[in-house]
Order: C-alpha cells, then structure tokens, then sequence
C-alpha cells in the first residue's frame, strides 16, 4: 500500500491509534502465552514421543517469545507506515540492528539461561526495532508518537497485572483439570478481568479506527 499525497494527514491519524491498540490487544496475550505456556505446548504437542522433558524446553522457549507480542505490534505497524511513504532504506537500517543485537543477546544469554536466553534476546531485538521504526516514523511526521499512549499505560499495567493475578491462581485451582479446559477457563476469566480497567481507554479509540481508516474510504 501506497498512501497519496491527498490522503497522508488521514493516515497519519490511523496509524497512532490503530498502534495504541494493537499494543492493548496483545499485552494479555503475552501474560497468558507466558503463564500458561506449559498448558499451551501441551496441548499442542504432548502426545507421542514428546514427553514431560520436551514439553518443559519447549515451554521455557515460549514464554520467552510470548514477551514480544505487543512490541511485535508496533514494530509491524510502523514498519507498514514507513513502507507506505515508499521508506524502504529505514526499516531495513532497523531490521539489520535488531539483527546484530539478537546475535550478541544470544551469545551473551545462552549459557547461563539456556534456550529461554536466547528467546528473550529475540524478544528484546524486536522491542529495539519497534522503537527504531517508531522514531523513524516520527522523524517523517512529528505528531505521530507512542507519546499519547503513556498516559493510558497505568490502565494497561493494571489490566495486565489483574490478567496475570487471575491465570496464575487459576492455573493453581485448576491444577486437577486437563490443560485444555484449565487453559480455555483461565484465558477467558484473564481476558475479562483484563477489560476491567482497559475497556473505557480502548474503546475511543477503536471507534478511531473505524472511522478513519483509509482503505474503507478509498
């Protein structure tokens, strides 16, 4: 997608909103792919050969990948931003960074974490290319920031941490049940405390969204 000269200042008001929420949409992703990656790599693959000891390595190495999904969001986005305005030169200057800053974590975190070490330092090579496409963005055009999503952060903090209060003791009660229902009941009851506080700051902007976005309106 090519954004049109006549349609930049739109876009411009699209993107900032549509990041706010796919940081809010995938933060209690991230908390129950972390809390809950042993229950979720069981079902996916605990049968047959791959016993307790796979299904244990192959969680660590999830719950290192689940702290990216949100700064997965926002690097996705700014990059498509960037891509937009036909900035190819940024985003890859971006990706190469982040490139030899995941190479270095990784070296550094695999001995003494092990394979979790090297997921986190993936996690983090993107969080550091999301906020290099941000600033390039933000170079581009000075309104477009995270800047207005800091005032929402405690809103998103504590739905987070009402999200992870609520699996991590539902986890414990429901120890006795398989790890599909004891996965689908504390994903549902996480996601629901989550909106508690989130729901009132979220919805502005998703009605943002729908009103400005640029392709239904072409």
């Amino acid at each position: 997608m090519v954004v049109a000269p006549s349609s930049r200042p739109r876009s411009t008001c699209f993107f900032s909103p549509k990041s706010y929420v796919m940081v809010a949409v995938f933060l209690p992703i991230s908390v129950l792919t972390v809390v809950c990656a042993q229950d979720i790599v069981q079902i996916v693959f605990g049968r047959g050969a791959f016993g307790a000891e796979s299904v244990q390595a192959c969680a660590l190495a999830l719950q290192g990948y689940g702290l990216m999904f949100s700064v997965y969001a926002v690097r996705e986005v700014f990059s498509r931003y960037l891509y937009a305005y036909q900035d190819s030169r940024r985003p890859m200057i971006n990706s190469s960074i982040s490139i030899i800053c995941n190479i270095v974590l990784s070296i550094a975190l695999c001995k003494p974490l092990g394979v979790i070490g090297v997921t986190v330092a993936t996690s983090v090579s993107v969080a550091v290319c999301a906020v290099l496409n941000t600033l390039s963005a933000h170079r581009q055009h000075k309104e477009l920031s995270l800047r207005p999503l800091m005032k929402y952060l405690p809103f998103l903090v504590a739905g987070a941490a009402l999200c992870c209060g609520v699996t991590v003791v539902g986890c414990r009660l429901l120890s006795g049940c398989g790890s599909l229902a004891r996965f689908g009941i504390v994903c549902l009851a996480g996601f629901a405390v989550y909106l508690i506080p989130t729901a009132p700051v979220l919805l502005p902007y998703v009605r943002t969204l729908v009103k400005a976005d640029p392709e239904k309106k072409e």
